[in-house]
């Protein structure tokens, strides 16, 4: 590695010594440096090439955001669960042999991996992993070999349940596009999410009165 950017700016030693840290734990786990361009690893999988840039970009220098900037390149054509899925392995590997990483502001979404990596209020950073259709199950995160969101029946109706939205009147759980956002005063603005059951019932029947708007409040809202 070389203590300078891709445009040739120093690197000053405080912060190359931290990507000299992240190149070693890149080159325990099967990453090469590039000789033409140093400070960029690259590691050739059966079917991905995945590579860890630390020579910063015009839009983000290296020394405001120091992170290995991660991406990738195809081998062979495969579906973008695939590809989810082998990425998701390689970063979860790197992320926790202790270097971290960032994304492009570029890639595009269909094809990018579920996993993020946040800084809490401690200096620390954390893995997060929203597994959607990358080669895992969604519930119990079993390993498939297919692109379903989840390994069975039952798996699929857990994930489906999680989907919904329970009504705070009645407590049952909808999926989202069966409830609606009731205002209960237009000024000040109070709203609730509720089931069209419930919100049918507050404006037909005298069963929720005190969630019902005055009539003179919604007329004026409506410009009635």
């Amino acid at each position: 590695m070389i203590p300078a950017d891709k445009f040739g700016k120093p690197i000053y030693p405080k912060l190359f010594g931290k990507l000299l840290g992240y190149g070693d734990i890149l080159l325990s786990k099967g990453y090469k440096e590039s000789i033409a361009k140093p400070n960029l690893f690259l590691k050739r999988a059966e079917k991905l090439i995945f590579f860890m840039d630390m020579r910063g970009t015009k839009e983000v220098p290296i020394w405001d955001n120091p992170l290995p900037l991660f991406y990738y390149s195809t081998v062979t054509d495969i579906p973008n669960w695939m590809i989810r899925k082998y990425c998701r392995d390689e970063l979860i590997m790197v992320f926790n042999a202790g270097c971290p990483f960032r994304y492009s502001y570029d890639y595009d979404c269909d094809y990018y991996p579920n996993i993020f990596v946040e800084e809490n209020e401690k200096g620390i950073y954390e893995l997060l992993n929203y597994s959607t259709n990358d080669g895992y199950c969604y519930v119990c995160k079993k390993e498939l070999d297919h692109g379903d969101l989840c390994c069975s029946p039952e798996c699929l109706n857990i994930y489906e349940e999680s989907l919904k939205v329970k009504c705070p009147l009645c407590s049952s759980k909808f999926p989202s596009e069966h409830i609606v956002r009731h205002h209960i005063t237009y000024k000040p603005i109070n709203v609730i999410d509720i089931c069209r059951v419930c919100h049918f019932k507050i404006h037909n029947t005298d069963i929720y009165l005190h969630l019902r708007p005055e009539k003179a409040e919604v007329d004026k809202y409506y410009g009635r």
